[in-house]
């Protein structure tokens, strides 16, 4: 299984072919967390409510569906409380999406998140799997 951050689930579903030419080398099951599901829609929301149309918008939810999503339960917020306090000791801190991303990952057994967010590297037990982004 490997996940995909925000911007990384944004590229596919706009067809951008870097994001391909990394699903078709790692050939695994693409998931996305709650809180990426929740980044994606936040902006699907901006947009509407500022009167801009987003081209395909039911295909676009259309094509988020197809992903297995996993959500924030207890033991990945529990996981993502001891991430937060550890990067907040070290000065560290990440945005707390990412670290909600990152426990849930974790917490799920799985490593691999595609993004080009380096920050994703003070998450202990992550690994990056970048992307072009063409």
């Amino acid at each position: 299984m490997i996940f995909l951050d925000s911007e990384a689930c944004i590229a596919l579903l706009k067809g951008k072919e870097g994001i391909k030419q990394v699903l078709d080398k790692h050939k695994e099951s693409v998931a996305i967390t709650t809180p990426t599901l929740f980044e994606i829609n936040c902006g699907i929301k901006y947009f509407e409510r500022k009167g801009i149309i987003i081209k395909d918008e039911l295909e676009i939810i259309a094509q988020i569906d197809k992903f297995k999503i996993f959500s924030l339960d207890r033991t990945a917020a529990l996981k993502a409380s001891e991430l937060w306090a550890e990067l907040k000791l070290s000065g560290q801190m990440i945005r707390i999406m990412d670290i909600l991303i990152g426990a849930i990952i974790l917490t799920q057994k799985h490593k691999k998140i595609i993004t080009n967010d380096e920050h994703f590297l003070r998450i202990p037990g992550i690994n990056i799997v970048h992307y072009n982004l063409n």
